[in-house]
């Protein structure tokens, strides 16, 4: 993988990156982004297991998908 590569590969990655950060640190928000139209009450609160649940998930997805990454970027130098 040529230094160009790497450097698209990175630069195409950090959104993901940033998505599941901000999954980790707001999960509340995170559950209801886009959901709110749904429902009459806009005080909506999530259950505690659901926002546990979705920070693993974030925390999961963010650590599976750098190790991806810098297993592809490694990889390709052997």
């Amino acid at each position: 993988m040529s230094a160009g590569e790497i450097f698209l590969t990175i630069v195409f990655s950090l959104p993901i990156i940033f998505v599941f950060l901000y999954t980790a640190a707001f999960p509340r928000d995170s559950l209801l982004f886009g959901e709110k139209w749904k429902y009459k009450n806009q005080n909506l609160e999530p259950s505690e297991d659901a926002i546990k649940y979705t920070k693993k998930k974030a925390i999961i997805g963010l650590i599976v998908f750098v190790l991806f990454i810098l297993l592809l970027i490694t990889s390709s130098y052997y």
